[in-house]
């Protein structure tokens, strides 16, 4: 099964912006930071998928996974 990435953030990071250039990964930045929820639903509200995983800037081991209706 294909697998989509992308990557969405209210702090943008000319550092992560180039990553996201190099790899051809969509980098969406929020208008305005708003807290872990607002930044989690941002990039929910920008996924294409059904099913999605969030990975934080910290989680190497741990995901969170969300259906989405």
């Amino acid at each position: 099964m294909p697998t989509n990435i992308l990557i969405a953030t209210s702090t943008p990071s000319g550092y992560i912006q180039s990553i996201a250039a190099k790899y051809a990964i969509p980098y969406y930045v929020a208008d305005q930071a708003g807290g872990i929820e607002n930044d989690w639903n941002f990039a929910i509200e920008n996924a294409a998928t059904r099913y999605i995983t969030i990975a934080h800037q910290d989680d190497f081991t741990n995901v969170i996974t969300q259906r989405r209706s």
